[in-house]
């Protein structure tokens, strides 16, 4: 084995290493929320129509997205469960969006261009932000049947959506 194609090997095994490393870590702290096995509390937010809504929806699992219109990961985050959704992996009617402490106007405006799918919802005063202690955005709960907060995750999470499926797909 030559020099060069040693080299290769050995950056790629350190490539491997650092992502294993990072999966790791990211699932350790999505594990050791302590929002995990908690009651999700209601709250209500805006929809598109003005009209407030209750969430999580009691009886049915739900996937919340905690974010906001100019969050790079976000845009990720809700991309990837768009994208989902358009394959039909995931039904549009369990992902929740709620945007945090933006003009209703601007979030939804934002929603219809992208071209959400999912219910898109507004909580301009934070309220939800607060009792689900989102420090960052997106922030993403896996809300089961109960109310029990099942999953927790902040950012975009690289297991997210094979884990919303998972989720949605046994509840």
């Amino acid at each position: 084995m030559n020099a060069k194609t040693l080299n290769r090997l050995s950056n790629l095994a350190l490539a491997a290493a650092a992502v294993y490393f990072a999966a790791t870590l990211i699932a350790r702290f999505a594990l050791d929320d302590e929002r995990v096995g908690r009651n999700a509390e209601a709250f209500s937010a805006l929809d598109r129509s003005g009209v407030a809504r209750d969430l999580p929806a009691r009886g049915r699992p739900s996937v919340l997205v905690f974010w906001a219109t100019w969050c790079g990961p976000c845009a990720i985050e809700l991309g990837r469960l768009q994208a989902a959704i358009d394959d039909g992996e995931i039904p549009a009617d369990r992902v929740f969006a709620v945007s945090l402490g933006e003009d209703p106007d601007v979030v939804f405006q934002h929603a219809a261009e992208k071209k959400y799918t999912f219910p898109v919802l507004a909580d301009e005063a934070r309220d939800s932000g607060r009792l689900f202690q989102v420090q960052a955005t997106p922030t993403t709960l896996h809300v089961d049947e109960a109310g029990t907060i099942r999953w927790a995750a902040v950012g975009a999470h690289p297991l997210s959506v094979s884990k919303a499926k998972d989720f949605l797909r046994r509840n």
